[in-house]
């Protein structure tokens, strides 16, 4: 269950922003994990003075994972044009 929460929370975030650029498959694995460790703890730390922690645990995975899907469109959206 720990593996699954690990991947929930630090990777998969990152990886649907990395998805967007070209590089393999095992270097957005990587990158995201430890890109992941370092950024999301960082916001959920800054966000939690002013709002609970597991809310602001929620908030930050789920505003990553909106800004890759949201980098994803534009991108694609500017490759139609």
């Amino acid at each position: 269950v720990s593996i699954l929460g690990i991947i929930f929370m630090f990777i998969l975030p990152i990886y649907v922003i990395l998805n967007n650029f070209n590089l393999n498959q095992d270097e957005k694995i990587v990158y995201s994990f430890f890109i992941g460790v370092g950024i999301i703890p960082s916001i959920v730390y800054w966000t939690s003075f002013k709002i609970p922690l597991k809310l602001s645990l929620a908030i930050s995975i789920i505003s990553l994972i909106v800004a890759g899907i949201l980098i994803s469109y534009f991108k694609q959206k500017r490759n139609k044009e």
